[in-house]
């Protein structure tokens, strides 16, 4: 793909992230917002009620407390259970909105943000269909670019290494290690540095869920609503989410290919063992010894002289060419006459 096709594909997907954005914040917005202060005054309304009637208060009212707030949560809502005080975060702000419209294309799928109304699932569906086909082309693009690196890395480890298996391993080395490097240990010194509850650990697994699309949701970058956030860190974090996937993708295919022609050679030399001995014996120790048929000489015995079947036996196994040639010098030799020792005079004594 060409350098221009490819910088218009990605400028069209950010575009159509930012329309998405756009949508998704317009209908979820007030829709979530609505929902949390239905949710703060339920919430309000059992803490009340616990507290004027604490001595009848069971187990199923702190359950359904406890509930209300957990399900609660994915509109917004927050609860201190030290000052027994609710807020509700607006999720679906632009900057969210954006991110979660490109977690929508990708595929990768957080689950921490999620349309609650009607329309927005509607949405949310049509969005999809429209922007993953989308997404594949550019990702494509953006793969072969990284694929076209790789060759040339390739083509300069082709002179170090004699063997073929060692430079595929090689390669996989070197673009492995670059992956591990530039996607996941940088990558997650920054997310330790900037989110404020994650230590390096929690950085590289959430670096190495988000790149591999498993998006399990329970780490996400820029989500903290104890932190602020500039923006240029949510595009940053989105790139390297593009930038890593194409990366990985690379790194797949290369393992792959490796582990299919690895086994293409070896499937090839057990064929060529396999008709090398069922054409000349058995093969020990690197050498081929002629199988040899006991019942050879008895059936020799029996059945007379089969020279000619046992001529004709050894030259059909023979080349063609071989064949051939032998079968002229033997039609030449039958018509030949038959002559005596004494330099020339035949059986009949003619002239």
């Amino acid at each position: 793909m060409k350098g221009k096709i490819l910088f218009v594909l990605v400028v069209c997907y950010f575009i159509y992230l930012v329309i998405g954005g756009a949508i998704f914040m317009a209908i979820e917005g007030p829709y979530n917002k609505k929902l949390c202060l239905e949710a703060n005054e339920s919430v309000i309304l059992l803490i009340n009620n616990i507290k004027n009637d604490s001595a009848n208060a069971s187990m199923d009212d702190l359950r359904n407390l406890t509930t209300l707030i957990s399900e609660s949560a994915s509109y917004g809502f927050e609860f201190n259970f030290t000052s027994l005080t609710s807020t509700c975060t607006d999720n679906w702000s632009f900057e969210g909105s954006v991110f979660f419209a490109g977690t929508v294309v990708t595929t990768i799928g957080y689950g921490n943000m999620s349309p609650k109304s009607p329309l927005g699932r509607a949405i949310c569906i049509i969005y999809a269909l429209i922007g993953i086909p989308l997404f594949a082309l550019m990702f494509g693009g953006l793969g072969e670019k990284i694929a076209n690196l790789v060759l040339k890395l390739e083509e300069r480890i082709n002179g170090k290494a004699s063997r073929t298996w060692v430079r595929k391993l090689v390669l996989i080395l070197i673009v492995t290690l670059s992956f591990v490097v530039f996607c996941l240990l940088i990558p997650s010194a920054i997310f330790q540095a900037v989110e404020v509850n994650w230590n390096y650990g929690d950085s590289f697994y959430y670096s190495f869920i988000t790149i591999s699309t498993i998006g399990f949701g329970d780490f996400v970058a820029g989500t903290d609503p104890e932190s602020s956030y500039i923006l240029i860190y949510r595009i940053m974090v989105y790139f390297w989410i593009l930038f890593g996937m194409a990366f990985m993708a690379t790194v797949w295919t290369l393992i792959t290919d490796f582990y299919k022609k690895t086994g293409e050679r070896g499937r090839g030399r057990v064929r060529r063992r396999q008709t090398n001995i069922s054409r000349h014996g058995e093969e020990v120790d690197g050498e081929v010894n002629e199988k040899e048929d006991p019942h050879s000489s008895d059936r020799t015995e029996e059945n007379g002289d089969n020279s000619d079947t046992q001529d004709y036996i050894e030259m059909t196994s023979k080349p063609a060419i071989y064949t051939i040639g032998i079968s002229a010098e033997t039609e030449y030799e039958n018509t030949k006459l038959p002559e005596t020792a004494n330099g020339g005079e035949n059986l009949t004594g003619s002239d």
